[in-house]
């Protein structure tokens, strides 16, 4: 999708692809999609480099690693890495791993060791910074669609659910909770795609907006994970019930390069000149 025709994709722009990521999320999709589609893609394009085709064609996955963070998906075939503020492409091949233990067991994760070179250094008109700004907000994308689908599942099993003769849905301890998760995702929506309308349009407030938008996304799929639980009750602390795949995501993913209040640090550092 944000490839151009010319290089073999769709010349399309970040506010497309958000939607797409929201429904990857809604279904708990473990491959590495933002890494590879929403933040290599148009990196790699951006400096028309000969591994983009094998991207496009889907032979090629590719994990994104930065300095602020020191731990990368190793289930790819090749690592976009941040070094001194310049991207450096190599293969997982090429690296010394230590694996990671995760939350969520989809995503097979570790610290690397490596040797940047002018070999892997590529040049690209997509900056590591702005790279950064397309990751977070790509997965806040992910966090709402998660957040949407516990949400949808937790109101039909109160509505289904019954004790003492009754829903349990009509007890106002749940629709409260539920009620408080819906208007932190209505909150939230609106926040990240602002924030893929700027990385689209290249705002120079992108990175205010995408951390704004993490910050936002990752609050409301807390606070709907939290309450999905208690909702369900024991049978959520469960591995049997599919629920605990969203959980899960939803906690990797909140914390993934920084947290609600890491973004919040980010952004103030920007609004008092910081």
């Amino acid at each position: 999708m944000l490839a151009s025709e010319e290089q073999g994709g769709l010349s399309m722009s970040p506010l497309d692809l958000h939607h797409l990521l929201v429904e990857s999320g809604r279904c708990a999709l473990p491959d590495p999609l933002v890494d590879t589609a929403a933040v290599a893609v148009p990196v790699l394009a951006g400096s028309n480099h000969a591994v983009l085709a094998n991207v496009l064609s889907g032979n090629t996955t590719v994990g994104i690693g930065f300095e602020a963070d020191p731990f990368v998906r190793t289930d790819v075939d090749m690592l976009l890495l941040e070094h001194q503020e310049q991207w450096h492409l190599v293969s997982v091949d090429q690296t010394r791993q230590t694996s990671e233990r995760s939350v969520d067991a989809s995503r097979s994760l570790a610290s690397i060791e490596w040797s940047p070179s002018d070999d892997t250094q590529i040049t690209s008109t997509v900056a590591p910074e702005d790279g950064f700004n397309r990751a977070i907000t790509g997965i806040s994308a992910q966090l709402l669609g998660l957040a949407d689908h516990l949400l949808h599942e937790t109101v039909g099993y109160v509505k289904d659910r019954e004790q003492f003769g009754k829903p349990i849905g009509v007890n106002q301890a749940l629709k409260h909770k539920l009620s408080d998760c819906l208007v932190a995702l209505d909150f939230a929506r609106p926040v990240v795609t602002r924030a893929a309308y700027s990385v689209s349009v290249g705002d120079p407030e992108a990175h205010v907006h995408a951390s704004m938008a993490k910050c936002f996304a990752a609050q409301a799929a807390e606070l709907t994970a939290k309450h999905a639980l208690q909702c369900h009750g024991a049978i959520a602390y469960t591995t049997e019930h599919d629920l605990h795949m969203w959980l899960k995501r939803i906690w990797a993913l909140s914390r993934q390069w920084g947290d609600a209040n890491t973004h919040r640090r980010r952004v103030g550092a920007t609004v008092l000149g910081g």
